[in-house]
């Protein structure tokens, strides 16, 4: 699901808030959302492709309906150091995945291979560039598009808690990594869990585009001091067979499972890194 090159409005995590919020009261039909949000027709249409690429909603004949996933999220609201990188996750899981191919291919690619280069700064017109040797992937590529998601990663109103962009000019960033809950860890390795596999390498986590170490700029030892925690909490257990790294997930949880549990520390006020 890409954005039409017509659609130039960055992601505002408060309009995506208050959209939910109309839907979970019923209002379901978009012209009437629009209407009662006060924003205009091409906003409005962005916004119904973020809802369904973050998995928020879905949406049929001009009326949205709340996910299972939307529903959690709408709890979290005051939480940014929950849902902000679990949206982040959903919209740079790969576009091939059903999220959005700006933003996963400026975050896998551009901004990690940068991060982890000499030098930890980028310019957009560097990332506009380099966003055209993926031009084969979709033909209809725009690099103007470029700008929507540095601002929507290191804006407040978008990803800014993260920090992982910071602006120190008109189009110029500073590259950073987030270690994100621990909780929010195991709902991402859980939901890139390959289909049919009892075990992933620690190299698939740290490595593998759309997982993990690759959208949070996290290095191989700040993944594993992850997998010791969620090893003490029983989500994984690791695994070392013949000199290969490995981690098993535990067969009694679900993605479902651990958003419940996210819940749990929301509502006790424990949450802890």
């Amino acid at each position: 699901m890409i954005l039409n090159s017509g659609q130039r409005f960055k992601v505002e995590n408060p309009l995506i808030f208050k959209m939910l919020s109309e839907i979970q009261k019923g209002v379901c039909n978009i012209d009437e959302i629009r209407e009662n949000l006060g924003i205009g027709k091409n906003k409005i249409e962005t916004y119904n492709y973020y809802l369904r690429i973050m998995d928020l909603v879905e949406y049929k004949n001009k009326e949205f309906c709340l996910t299972d996933f939307g529903n959690y999220i709408l709890k979290l609201v005051d939480y940014p150091d929950i849902y902000q990188p679990l949206l982040y996750y959903k919209l740079c899981r790969g576009w091939e995945n059903g999220g959005h191919f700006y933003y996963s291919r400026i975050v896998n690619n551009i901004l990690y291979n940068r991060y982890f280069s000499a030098e930890n700064t980028i310019e957009n017109s560097e990332i506009k560039d380099k966003l055209l040797d993926f031009k084969s992937e979709y033909e209809k590529l725009d690099v103007k598009l470029v700008s929507l998601v540095t601002k929507g990663i290191s804006s407040n109103e978008g990803f800014g808690y993260l920090g992982i962009l910071n602006q120190e000019s008109r189009s110029k960033y500073t590259i950073y990594s987030y270690r994100p809950n621990h909780l929010v860890c195991t709902y991402i390795i859980y939901d890139r869990w390959p289909k049919g596999s009892t075990t992933v390498s620690f190299d698939s986590i740290v490595y593998d585009e759309y997982n993990l170490g690759r959208i949070f700029f996290l290095t191989e030892n700040e993944v594993i001091a992850i997998f010791s925690k969620l090893q003490q909490e029983n989500y994984i257990k690791i695994e070392d067979k013949a000199g290969l790294r490995q981690i098993a997930k535990n067969p009694n949880i679900t993605t479902d499972n651990i958003l419940e549990e996210i819940l749990n520390e929301y509502f006790s006020n424990t949450f802890s890194g």
